[in-house]
């Protein structure tokens, strides 16, 4: 039988590196790329999140093109770092990377960078909320965070076992995500649990509308 053993890390750069130097042998969240294939197997992604922009609500920074000219922070190994001037060669920046998301926040909210990359996963939203004066302002186009497993090529039979399994359980992974996506939004929002407790006990919610009350319009 075989033995599961999960290895925590406070940063991506981290684990990365672990993968990299054999102290774990199944990766979560690389993205395929042509460089890593030549070390690495991939399962399809078991989920996709985009990679997004954020920047200070008080900076001029509203779009992707406000970039231009400007300092960008990114996650240490992070596969957008190599993406983003592939797919965006007409935006010059300067590049600084950070250990930690939090990291790469506080600098931001210091004004010491002009925006942050990075992927809008689980994780972000937690951060952001120590960060209320930063928001999102740009989505890139066709650049992903693609929640694959990973192993290294010589254990590629792994990563075919695991495609099987994903490709298998596909609904029951799809209904574990969006309860953990739950659970995980409970956390962000700190509920108490008398709190908890009455979501768990309501499905349904009725919302009254007036559908002549302006400016507000409503259609069913």
């Amino acid at each position: 039988d075989l033995q599961i053993r999960v290895t925590q890390a406070p940063a991506w750069s981290d684990v990365y590196n672990q993968f990299l130097s054999g102290q774990i042998d199944i990766l979560l969240g690389a993205n395929e790329t042509p460089q890593r294939k030549q070390f690495m197997a991939f399962t399809r992604p078991i989920q996709r999140y985009p990679y997004v922009v954020f920047a200070n609500r008080d900076s001029q920074i509203r779009n992707l093109g406000d970039l231009h000219q400007r300092q960008i922070g990114f996650l240490t190994d992070d596969v957008v770092f190599n993406l983003f001037p592939d797919n965006y060669p007409h935006i010059a920046y300067q590049s600084r990377t950070f250990t930690t998301l939090e990291d790469a926040f506080a600098a931001l909210s210091q004004h010491q960078i002009d925006g942050v990359i990075t992927s809008s996963g689980n994780q972000t939203p937690l951060y952001l909320r120590h960060h209320t004066n930063l928001i999102e302002v740009a989505t890139l186009n066709g650049i992903s965070s693609d929640m694959t497993l990973a192993t290294r090529l010589a254990d590629e039979p792994l990563a075919r076992i695991l495609d099987k399994v994903i490709a298998s359980e596909h609904q029951a992974l799809t209904r574990m995500l969006e309860k953990n996506n739950q659970l995980y939004n409970r956390k962000i929002l700190e509920l108490t649990a008398s709190e908890q407790s009455w979501l768990e006990q309501k499905t349904v919610i009725r919302i009254g509308v007036a559908t002549d009350y302006l400016p507000f319009e409503y259609e069913a």
